[in-house]
């Protein structure tokens, strides 16, 4: 595995980690749209999503693939993908560009689904 996505991926372990950690009344409020403002608050609500997730949810997930959190990307497309089933091409660390394009990809999945 190349060192840089050995680093990123330790990087969200432990991200998601200390979040799950937090005692309840230390965290930070998640609103149902996942639209809190600090970066935990963004992962917690992709981490929390339902099972499906909700049509907020997804659009949620969606906007957060273009975040410049690479944590919040990989979270995002992993949970699209296990409830999706697709990534319609979209790698979180490719260039932004490319992301551009397949987050499209996704947006018309969104408008048609």
């Amino acid at each position: 595995m190349p060192r840089m996505r050995r680093a990123a991926l330790v990087l969200l372990l432990v991200s998601v980690a200390a979040v799950l950690a937090l005692p309840a009344g230390c965290r930070s409020t998640i609103l149902p749209s996942g639209d809190g403002r600090d970066p935990v608050s963004r992962l917690r609500a992709i981490t929390r999503a339902s099972d499906p997730p909700t049509d907020d949810e997804y659009r949620f997930m969606v906007s957060a693939l273009r975040s410049d959190d690479g944590a919040l990307r990989v979270l995002a497309i992993a949970a699209l993908e296990r409830s999706a089933g697709e990534r319609f091409g979209y790698h979180p660390y490719s260039s932004q560009a490319d992301r551009e394009v397949a987050v499209g990809r996704w947006e018309d999945w969104l408008r048609t689904r």
